[in-house]
């Protein structure tokens, strides 16, 4: 079974949301989320297919690497192209 995670500008709700401040509860959608094409799943980072649980993160924080998204298949790419 495949285990999206959801995107991380709206959370996984596909919307973009406008708040008035505070604790508004008359929060409410202006629109479909652009990051995530209107599907609630984070992207990866090279093809924009919707991703599942791969990830490349910084090793250690005194180094500038960002940190993003793989999808399953450009994960593997890169293991096999750091290992030889």
């Amino acid at each position: 079974m495949t285990r999206f995670i959801p995107c991380l500008e709206c959370g996984g709700t596909g919307h973009t949301w406008f708040f008035r401040g505070g604790v508004d509860p008359a929060a409410h959608t202006i629109g479909p989320c652009e990051h995530c094409h209107h599907d609630g799943h984070e992207r990866c980072s090279e093809c924009q297919a919707p991703l599942t649980d791969a990830w490349i993160e910084p090793s250690n924080a005194d180094y500038g690497e960002r940190a993003y998204p793989l999808c399953a298949m450009h994960m593997q790419l890169y293991q096999e192209e750091a290992a030889g």
